[in-house]
């Protein structure tokens, strides 16, 4: 492929400058179109090599050379005489050339993340700049050397390299070294939660990169502003930094960048719950991305946003696929990084499944990969969901200390949203183990963080959890105004179903507490939010739900009118199954009034649907229903014939509790002595 033949490129001009003095080995770095390697050293290479010699030439000429005193007097006059290639008379073209065709060897292995051969041949690059001392090649292969040490996690190398770089290009008066730096500097602080000091970096960078017309360094810059506002919960800010970014990749024609861009977009969609956005932009990013090669860090980072925004759409099967493949990818090109990513993914996505073993081991690996690297906000989410798979299985105590030790990291690192998740879990963890106090205060603070970062539909969330704690003291009082707080804010930021879903609980539970009127007030308010958000089968489930209220009251007429609305709602939507339960809802209304012709025309109608959608349980149940009917009316042919149908479908599916009751059935059937079965 391409990169085979860069790296076969770059090894014969470092042999060639090794072996031979030929003035030409210089000429065979770069050699290659850039085009079709996506990151532009290439071409560039050349052009520097040719002008680091023009520059080491002069220095001698200027400054001296340590060394034999012959050799600075012979470049002394090869400058005078106007030729700059002293590479004739002494050896340090030769080396030159080697350092040069080490450094795109480096960048080479570095864009196939191959990041330890690319830190050794940049070390190797920068002894050699050093021996000759040319501070420019020292300073591009610390860049390098940088960016290698950074994909790996190695904050602290990176820190230094990229500094010590920074401070050789802006001595010398190279503005695209600088920027470039900066940027390495920016993506190393926030790789270790250092925002601040991420976004100096970014914006210091874009400045400089736009005064100088570096389009594909100014698009580098606004891709690292946009992942540090995106840190900061600043999406707004992120997504016009990515859009920007995007837009100038794709004008240069740079379709490695756009996929980065894309990828960016995503993570700020699914950091706003719009997952059907985030998962449209990161097809489009996984595309690009295997279109330039398939195991690239690129796709992995594409397939891992990609299995967040299944994630976040239910979709598991979906979403384990997309972590399994990432992680491949991640595991073969060595980025810890995406690994402990991919391990959260999956943990996550195992524990939605109820897969809590491998929930368990998933995340318990991502913990320790984040840890190991330093990566606190990686460590952090990765507790968090611990935290939610231990609470999932009733580990209630487990679930307290993981969301501990969520809360402490997003409150050191300053991640807010994290932090109002954390003590949202614990205060679900307290209420779990009845400390209504210590769930209370979590609930409380959670709506004080969410009040001031702006999140409304966190703090309705968190109201929601706080009404709960209050139901669990018979606060009923308090319990009820903070799901009414809760309901109003889901309506006024046009959250319509969680309204409905919110007031259609309220109606369930003051129902069960006999509470009929405020229960048939949340149904009513249920309706008028499902309506809004044109959701029309929750709508069919509130009516349903009000027709049993009714019914309890003994309220008939309007009893059968709702639950007849809610059968015509699923007819229209094709739900055979919700169809079904309706009807045997208009059964038991009928039932009620021993309205036996109407009742056996509800379980006909119900027994079609049964049959229709292939549930054959539920449609002997139903026929035995019918039995019974008609056998308190004295139909003994009809009763025996539809007891007889139920029997063999019962017998049929050698269900032992059903056969129990269709046996019950044909008891009651044989009761009555002077009725002749046979007739």
């Amino acid at each position: 492929n391409d990169f085979e033949t860069a790296e076969s490129h770059y090894l014969s001009a470092v042999q060639a400058a090794t072996q031979t003095e030929d003035e030409n080995a210089s000429s065979c770095v770069g050699a290659l179109d850039h085009d079709k390697f996506g990151f532009g050293e290439a071409e560039s290479s050349s052009k520097r090599a040719q002008v680091m010699q023009d520059d080491v030439a002069n220095s001698m000429c200027t400054a001296g050379l340590e060394g034999n005193p012959q050799e600075i007097d012979c470049a002394g006059s090869k400058c005078r005489d106007g030729d700059h290639d002293g590479r004739k008379t002494y050896s340090i073209g030769d080396e030159l050339d080697k350092a040069n065709a080490l450094v795109s060897l480096g960048n080479t292995y570095r864009a196939q993340s191959r990041n330890k051969e690319a830190e050794e041949v940049f070390n190797n690059a920068r002894e050699i700049h050093s021996r000759i001392g040319n501070d420019l090649g020292i300073a591009d292969a610390l860049l390098g050397l940088g960016e290698a040490y950074r994909t790996q996690s190695k904050h602290q190398d990176a820190e230094n390299a990229f500094e010590t770089a920074n401070k050789i290009y802006s001595r010398v008066g190279h503005d695209v070294g600088t920027a470039n730096t900066l940027v390495g500097l920016g993506n190393t602080y926030r790789a270790q939660s250092s925002n601040g000091q991420a976004e100096k970096a970014f914006n210091a960078a874009h400045a400089i990169q736009s005064r100088i017309g570096d389009d594909l360094g100014a698009a580098n810059a606004l891709v690292g502003l946009g992942n540090t506002y995106r840190a900061q919960e600043r999406n707004q800010d992120a997504e016009r930094a990515f859009a920007a970014a995007y837009e100038i990749y794709s004008r240069i024609g740079d379709n490695s960048g756009s996929a980065t861009a894309l990828d960016g977009m995503g993570e700020t969609y699914s950091a706003q719950s719009r997952p059907e956005e985030a998962e449209k932009v990161f097809r489009a990013a996984y595309e690009v991305h295997c279109r330039i090669g398939k195991d690239r860090l690129g796709t992995a980072n594409a397939l891992l946003g990609l299995g967040e925004a299944y994630r976040m759409q239910s979709m598991n099967a979906e979403a384990e696929k997309a972590f399994d493949d990432a992680h491949g990818i991640y595991s073969r090109v060595g980025s810890d990084l995406g690994t402990a990513n991919a391990f959260l993914g999956l943990g996550n996505t195992y524990c939605a499944q109820a897969r809590y073993q491998a929930s368990e081991k998933a995340l318990l690996a991502a913990v320790e990969i984040h840890s190991s690297i330093s990566n606190d906000l990686g460590t952090a989410t990765s507790f968090l969901g611990l935290g939610n798979t231990y609470f999932a299985q009733s580990k209630d105590q487990e679930a307290e200390d993981a969301f501990n030790a969520a809360y402490e990291i997003y409150s050191r690192i300053g991640n807010d949203s994290g932090v109002a998740n954390a003590l949202d879990g614990l205060g679900e963890a307290y209420r779990s183990q009845s400390k209504n106090q210590e769930a209370e205060r979590a609930f409380m603070q959670v709506i004080e963080v969410y009040s001031r970062i702006g999140s409304d539909s966190g703090i309705a969330n968190a109201l929601v959890g706080l009404g709960n704690t209050y139901r669990a003291q018979d606060k009923s009082a308090e319990a009820e105004k903070a799901f009414n707080d809760a309901i109003a804010i889901h309506s006024s930021i046009g959250d319509h179903l969680s309204a409905g879903d919110l007031s259609r609980d309220m109606g369930i539970y003051h129902s069960d507490q006999c509470e009929y009127n405020k229960a048939e007030s949340c149904y009513r308010q249920a309706l008028g939010s499902y309506e809004d958000a044109h959701d029309d089968d929750k709508r069919a489930g509130s009516l349903l739900a009000l027709g049993e209220l009714h019914r309890i009251q003994k309220r008939y007429q309007e009893a059968e009118e709702v639950v007849t609305d809610a059968v015509g709602i699923w007819a229209k939507l094709a739900d055979e199954r919700k169809k079904a339960a309706a009807f045997f809802q208009l059964y038991e209304i009928f039932k009620a009034q021993s309205k036996h012709e109407e009742g056996i025309d509800a379980l006909i109608q119900a027994d079609l649907s049964f049959a229709h959608c292939g549930n054959d349980n539920a449609r002997a149940v139903t026929l035995n229903l019918m039995g019974d009917i008609q056998l308190e009316l004295g139909n003994c042919t009809e009763a025996k014939e539809l007891y007889d149908l139920a029997e063999s479908i019962f017998l049929s599916l050698d269900d032992a509790d059903t056969l129990g009751m269709e046996l019950e059935s044909l008891e009651a059937f044989e009761l009555p002595p002077d009725r002749d079965l046979e007739q």
